[in-house]
């Protein structure tokens, strides 16, 4: 079902490990919370100076869900070397009183990803694995939709025998493999 070969020498898990490079690449590293110095306003220190006031953040308590929605309100050096004090509000601008998890042990996480960079970056790798000629675009999910790109007929098959056919040679070789359960795989986790 391949719409494109590749060029000679490539091999397909280099589009799955171009893909997982890719997202390494998005995902910020997270910086560990060393201590929630106050509740009300929330406020914690951190193990590295990465945020600036007016940053989107989610702080994850060491065992629990990872808090959104919120920003950095101030942001000051801590006591000890490298560390950085917040003091965090809601994107309304108004204090957070803080009444869940404990968040010593967790982490501060950068809430912007950078999206377009990923998508300009894959597509220059993936046009390199693939034959010349055939042109490449990445689109990236959205949290709550799945994309469905139908993909095109396998080559070769004209004919609704011919699919069958296909679909015939596919389970004979495949080794256990059913074409329907890998179809389903590529709609809903990317073709591989």
């Amino acid at each position: 079902m391949p719409r494109a070969e590749l060029k000679p020498g490539r091999q397909v898990q280099e589009i799955g490990a171009a893909i997982v490079g890719a997202w390494l690449k998005l995902l910020p590293a997270s910086s560990r919370i060393l201590s929630m110095d106050s509740t009300d306003p929330l406020t914690i220190t951190i193990d590295r100076q990465i945020f600036a006031v007016g940053d989107t953040i989610r702080l994850r308590p060491e065992a629990g869900r990872a808090i959104g929605n919120i920003r950095v309100r101030t942001a000051a050096a801590g006591t000890a070397p490298h560390s950085q004090t917040l003091t965090i509000e809601d994107l309304n601008g108004q204090p957070i009183k803080y009444e869940d998890d404990p968040l010593d042990g967790g982490d501060a996480i950068p809430d912007a990803v950078a999206y377009a960079d990923l998508k300009r970056d894959l597509k220059i790798v993936l046009e390199d694995i693939v034959e010349t000629g055939v042109s490449v675009e990445v689109h990236v999910d959205e949290p709550n939709l799945i994309n469905v790109v139908v993909p095109q007929v396998p080559r070769g098959v004209l004919t609704r025998g011919d699919l069958i056919d296909y679909l015939h040679d596919y389970h004979k070789y495949a080794q256990g493999r059913h074409y329907h359960d890998e179809l389903a795989t590529a709609v809903l986790f990317g073709c591989r």
